[in-house]
């Protein structure tokens, strides 16, 4: 029988059958990380949390002071033109909530808003909602597959109308990925979408879902197109699957396998990634983790160095690319600089003097070619093993059961597993 470890004597969780809240322990045993919890009513429950009881020690959190509300997110709708296989909001039925419900939630949160759905482009009064958001000086995004985005008159409309990001859905780099994931042939008509993307004010990030023995062969072609075009997108996020909504029957991918899968396709060391890691400093936990790479593009691209966000220096990255982009030799000074500036000792000790060296000859004169790239990972827990204090931790909140913002994953385990759909005070 395994030894266990304590590893919190006292969390939050949910019961997976009346979706209660209640207290659970998380527990390390030889062969990973698990949570133990009882409901009253339905009895105990075991679930692994993470099977690398190395890399979730690293990422728990330890304080309580939780982060600062950054994004709330807001399913405008449930339609979509897609049946991709691991939608979390499956019911199609249900109407789509009022201009009024939505404005209320604008003024209540501080921070970005993002607007999905389903596929919330197939909302007419879309422009009018990111409008409403814009000014009220929000940032605004839609999380959307892109297909409507071919048309080039709705790109025009959603940049009038204010709208700063898109998470753009893209899952491999072949119709063959497509058609296992979202039932079609989607190639030919993303690329058309992301052409009209690019040079819009409206910059996307790449979002990939990673469904385990489906499309995780996928990621080094991804992080290559991903690269190449970092003229047109912000960042890249990704995040696995997870047993909420019309889920697939595929295996547990855990945040081990997301770092060791974009890890080797962006060639850093997993290990030195995870030591540049400041617990007061970042946003990170068990389930998210958000890292920057120090990169050359081009063919021959190199990494460079890389190292986790912390906050100050993730606002300041757009700030090092609009200053990278070329220009006088001065400037282009002043970019290497700035990019070191913005480097931690974490980043510099990850590299090595050829890449120190190469990181400085392309920073003076060839700055186009060296660039930061933000990726974030999201490994979703679902009903069994969602830890809720992690979950506040995430800075990302989205609108639950009965029109109230909650931490992401709670949210959107409650809206598939205790759903109310009336948003009305």
């Amino acid at each position: 029988m395994n030894e266990s470890l304590v590893l919190k004597d006292f969390t939050r969780s949910l019961c997976p059958h009346c979706y209660r809240e209640i207290p659970a322990s998380i527990i390390e045993q030889s062969d990973g990380i698990y949570m133990e919890k009882k409901c009253p009513d339905h009895g105990s429950f075991r679930s692994m949390v993470e099977k690398d009881a190395s890399i979730y020690k690293k990422l728990m959190n330890h304080g309580s002071a939780l982060r600062p509300k950054m994004t709330l997110v807001i399913p405008i709708t449930h339609r979509c033109n897609l049946r991709c296989k691991m939608c979390f909001l499956p019911d199609d039925g249900v109407s789509d909530p009022s201009k009024e419900a939505i404005f209320r939630l604008i003024d209540r949160f501080e921070g970005r808003i993002v607007f999905s759905g389903g596929e919330p482009t197939l909302r007419r009064d879309l422009p009018e909602l990111i409008d409403y958001a814009a000014k009220k000086g929000k940032h605004t995004c839609i999380a959307t597959n892109g297909l409507t985005l071919r048309d080039k008159q709705m790109v025009d409309t959603l940049v009038d109308a204010g709208l700063t990001n898109c998470l753009f859905s893209m899952n491999g780099l072949s119709d063959n990925i497509f058609k296992k994931i979202e039932g079609q042939p989607l190639i030919q008509k993303k690329m058309e979408a992301l052409e009209n993307l690019r040079g819009a004010r409206i910059k996307p990030f790449l979002s990939t879902t990673l469904i385990s023995g489906v499309n995780t062969g996928e990621l080094p072609a991804l992080a290559d197109f991903y690269i190449a075009n970092r003229d047109l997108f912000f960042a890249w996020r990704l995040r696995t699957q997870a047993a909420i909504g019309r889920h697939t029957d595929a295996g547990n991918l855990w945040m081990s396998d997301m770092l060791n899968l974009i890890c080797k396709a962006l060639h850093i060391d997993c290990e030195k990634l995870l030591k540049s890691i400041n617990p007061e400093r970042i946003y990170h936990g068990v389930s998210h983790l958000y890292f920057n790479v120090l990169s050359t593009t081009g063919e021959n691209r190199r990494t460079l160095g890389y190292q986790t966000i912390n906050q100050r220096t993730y606002r300041g990255m757009s700030r090092n690319d609009k200053q990278s982009s070329g220009g006088s030799f001065s400037r282009r000074g002043m970019a290497y600089a700035d990019t070191f500036l913005h480097s931690s000792r974490n980043l510099l000790s990850s590299m090595s003097l050829s890449q120190k060296t190469a990181a400085a000859f392309y920073g003076l004169f060839r700055p186009s070619q060296l660039k930061w790239f933000n990726i974030s990972l999201f490994a979703w827990p679902d009903a069994g093993n969602v830890d809720l204090e992690e979950m506040d931790q995430t800075g990302i909140y989205h609108v639950g059961p009965g029109g109230k913002p909650m931490p992401f994953v709670q949210a959107i385990i409650l809206n598939n597993g205790k759903p109310d759909w009336n948003w009305k005070e």
